[in-house]
C-alpha cells in the first residue's frame, strides 16, 4: 500500500518499476501536467545527506541526451525522492533477458549512445564506476531506441582516483582489474563498456563465476576471441589489463566503433536458424475468395465453429477437428468488416458504420444492428458495452458514443476535446470502465489517451514511435504493439500498469497471444513461435501470406493464407512442427 505522503505529493504513483541501491523506483505522473516521471526513493537510513547531495550534484552537472535527466527533488517523511526522466523501455538488462542477442544495427546504435554519454561525463571529471545493462535505460525517440546512462550513486570524481579508502563499489562482472584495488579512472568505465559490448554481441559475458573467480579472471585471464574482426580488436583494446593500454578516451573508442557497419557486429561463427518448413498441409478447411481481415473460433472435442470475414461478408462454418468445413453460412453486411468478437454466448461484427450481432440458425446466418453510425468510426467491444469514436466531416470534432451490448438500444454521445489534426488508429476497451485511444500525431509519433467510458480524459501521453495496432494478451493491461516504420515493421510489448514499452524481436504483421506464448507472422509466410518470456521456440514457413491467425486451443491454430488472387483457411497443429515445447 502506498503511503500518505505519496498520495499528497505532486505525483500520482502508477506502479513499481524497479529497485535502486537505496530504495524503490516508481513510475509516476505529475498531477497537473500529466508528465510521466521516475520517482527514485532515497531513504535517509540507507544514504547519508552528503552522499545524496553528491549524486544530485552529479546528475545536475551532466545534462546530456544519453544521460537520464534529473527534473526535481521531492521531500517525504520517509526520505527524499529524485524526480527523474522516465524511460519507458526499461533497462537494457530487461531487454537482454528477452532478446539475448540484439541485431547488429541495434547493438551498434546503443553502444555508440552509451559511449557518447560517457564521453560527456568524463569531460566533466566524472567516472561512473558502475556501467552495466541494469544502469542503461531505453527511451524511444524519432523512430529508434536511445540508450541513457542512469544511477550515478557510486560515481567518483576523476581527481579522486588515487585517493585511498574510496571504497570498492560496483559490479564484479564489469569491474576493471584496478577497480579491485580501489582505483578509478575514465579507463575503468571503458573496460566495463568492453564487457558490455561483448555481452551485447555474444549474448553472454566473457567472464563468469563468483566474485572471487571474477576478480581472478579480470586480473589474469585472457578475453575469449569469439567476435568477428574488426569488432574483436576494439573489444580486446577496451579490455586490456593495464588502463594505459586501453582507449585514451570514450571519444576514441566511439570513433573506432563508428567505423564499423551493422553487419560486422557479429560472432566469428554464426549458425543461422533454419525455419521448419511446413509443406505437408492437410486438406484446407475452406477456400477464400478475398483476404480474411478477422478470424475467430469456438472449439469442442468433436468439432470447431469458425468465424471469418471477407470484405463485407461474415461467414461461419462447422467442421470436424480434422476435416474440411461443412454448412458454410454467409451474410453480407452493409460495409466492410473491420473486427469480429467471438464470445461463448454472442458473436459481433464491427464495421466503420455499425456494430452488428451475428445470429445463427441451422441453415442461415443473419445480422441484427446493435448500433449504426453516420460517420466512419473505430469501434471497441467490451464484455457488456461498446464504444465508437468518429470525427465529424465539417468541424473535425471528435464524437464518442457508448452503449450497452444486450439491453435496449440507447447510447451516450459527447464531444471530446482532442486535436482535429490527429489520425485515429484504434479504440481499445482496456477494462470494464476505461478506453485507450491510439492516435497518430505524425509519421513517427503516437498519442495515447486514457479515458473513462463516459468520456472523461484521465491522461495523455506522447510516444516517439508509430503504433499501428494493439493486440490484447492473456494478461490485463498488456498489449502486443505493431510498430509501423517507413522501412520496416517491428513489435513491442506495451504495459499500462505501470507504463512500459518493451521492444520485441520478430515480424509483426500478425500477432497472436496463446496460453503458453505468442505467434508472430510476417507477410512472407514466416511464423516465429515465442514462449511466455518472449524467447524463441522455433520458426515455421507457411505456403502463403498470413492475413489472420486465431487459436483453436493450446496447440492448434487457424491460419488464413493469401497467395496472389486466392486464399485458403488451414488448421496447423503445432505438435507436428518440431518446436522446443511440450504440450
Amino acid at each position: 500500500m502506498y503511503t500518505r505522503s505519496h498520495r499528497q505529493s505532486n505525483y500520482r504513483l502508477l506502479g513499481l518499476v524497479g529497485y535502486g541501491q537505496f530504495g524503490r523506483v516508481y513510475c509516476a505522473m505529475h498531477r497537473q501536467t500529466g508528465e510521466l516521471v521516475a520517482l527514485k526513493e532515497i531513504h535517509s537510513a540507507r544514504l547519508s545527506t552528503q552522499a545524496f547531495l553528491r549524486e544530485l550534484w552529479f546528475l545536475l552537472s551532466v545534462d546530456h541526451p544519453n544521460i537520464v535527466a534529473c527534473k526535481a527533488l521531492e521531500q517525504t517523511p520517509e526520505g527524499r525522492q529524485l524526480v527523474l526522466e522516465y524511460c519507458e523501455g526499461g533497462t537494457l538488462r530487461s531487454q537482454l533477458e528477452r532478446l539475448p542477442q540484439l541485431s547488429g544495427e541495434k547493438t551498434l546504435k546503443l553502444a555508440c549512445d552509451i559511449l557518447t554519454g560517457l564521453d560527456h561525463a568524463h569531460r566533466r571529471g566524472l567516472v561512473h564506476c558502475d556501467i552495466k545493462p541494469e544502469n542503461i535505460l531505453l527511451h524511444y525517440q524519432r523512430g529508434q531506441w536511445v540508450a541513457k546512462i542512469s544511477d550515478f550513486g557510486v560515481a567518483k570524481l576523476a581527481q579522486e582516483a588515487d585517493l585511498a579508502g574510496s571504497g570498492q563499489t560496483g559490479s564484479p562482472a564489469y569491474m576493471a582489474p584496478e577497480r579491485f584495488d580501489k582505483q578509478y579512472s575514465p579507463a575503468s568505465d571503458l573496460y566495463a563498456m568492453g564487457i558490455l559490448l561483448f555481452e551485447l554481441v555474444a549474448g553472454y559475458r566473457p567472464f563468469s563465476g563468483t566474485p572471487a573467480e571474477l576478480r581472478a579472471a579480470h586480473l589474469s585471464r585472457a578475453v575469449p576471441t569469439g567476435l568477428a574482426e574488426p569488432l574483436q580488436s576494439i573489444v580486446l583494446k577496451a579490455l586490456k589489463k593495464q588502463p594505459a593500454q586501453r582507449y585514451a578516451s570514450a571519444e576514441e573508442m566511439l570513433q573506432a566503433l563508428q567505423t564499423l557497419e551493422a553487419g560486422q557486429m557479429v560472432l566469428k561463427k554464426r549458425t543461422p536458424a533454419v525455419p521448419t518448413s511446413v509443406s505437408c498441409w492437410e486438406q484446407p478447411l475452406a477456400s477464400l475468395a478475398q483476404p480474411v481481415q478477422a478470424l475467430g473460433a469456438r472449439s469442442t472435442a468433436e468439432a470447431i465453429q469458425i468465424f471469418w470475414s471477407e470484405g463485407n461478408q461474415a461467414a461461419v462454418s462447422t467442421a470436424p477437428t480434422t476435416a474440411a468445413v461443412t454448412q458454410r453460412r454467409i451474410v453480407a453486411l452493409p460495409h466492410r468488416i473491420a473486427a469480429l468478437r467471438i464470445a461463448p454466448a454472442d458473436s459481433y461484427a464491427a464495421t466503420p458504420h455499425g456494430l452488428y450481432r451475428l445470429v445463427q440458425s441451422a441453415a442461415t446466418l443473419r445480422y441484427e444492428p446493435v448500433a449504426e453510425f453516420a460517420q466512419s468510426s473505430q469501434v471497441a467491444i467490451a464484455q457488456r458495452w461498446w464504444a465508437a469514436l468518429a470525427q465529424s466531416d465539417d468541424a473535425g470534432a471528435w464524437q464518442l458514443s457508448v452503449g450497452p451490448l444486450r439491453t435496449l438500444p440507447r447510447r451516450h454521445t459527447q464531444t471530446l476535446p482532442l486535436p482535429s489534426a490527429l489520425v485515429l488508429q484504434q479504440v481499445v476497451a482496456i477494462d470494464n470502465h476505461h478506453l485507450l485511444l491510439v492516435m497518430s500525431a505524425s509519421a513517427i509519433a503516437t498519442q495515447l489517451y486514457l479515458l473513462t467510458r463516459r468520456g472523461q480524459i484521465l491522461s495523455q501521453l506522447t510516444l516517439g514511435l508509430p503504433i499501428a495496432a494493439l493486440t490484447p494478451t492473456e494478461q490485463p493491461y498488456r498489449y502486443l504493439c505493431r510498430i509501423s516504420l517507413p522501412s520496416v515493421e517491428s513489435a513491442a510489448l506495451l504495459e499500462l500498469k505501470p507504463f512500459r514499452l518493451l521492444p520485441l524481436a520478430g515480424p509483426a504483421a500478425v500477432m497472436v497471444p496463446l496460453p503458453w506464448g505468442y505467434v508472430f507472422a510476417d507477410d512472407r509466410g514466416q511464423l516465429q513461435i515465442l514462449d511466455r518470456d518472449y524467447q524463441p521456440l522455433g520458426e515455421i514457413t507457411v505456403p502463403g501470406s498470413p492475413t489472420a491467425i486465431a487459436p483453436l486451443d493450446s496447440y492448434r491454430l487457424l491460419i488464413a493464407l493469401w497467395q496472389s488472387t486466392a486464399g485458403s483457411l488451414y488448421q496447423l497443429d503445432l505438435r507436428t512442427c518440431n518446436l522446443d515445447l511440450v504440450f
